[in-house]
């Protein structure tokens, strides 16, 4: 995880008032079990944004 998107993360949890750890969770969770409204990025599609960071 880039330092910038921790960042980020802090930032929205201290606006909801949980620990960002909490948040994490909570997001993960989600995405995992097919509860949130965006779809997990195909695996080509996480490469190509890793490479651009790179």
């Amino acid at each position: 995880m880039s330092g910038k998107d921790l960042v980020n993360i802090q930032k929205r949890a201290l606006q909801e008032g949980l620990p960002y750890q909490t948040l994490m969770s909570s997001v993960l969770h989600k995405y995992i079990t097919g509860h949130s409204k965006k779809r997990l990025p195909k695996l080509e599609e996480t490469q190509k944004l890793f490479e651009h960071e790179v």
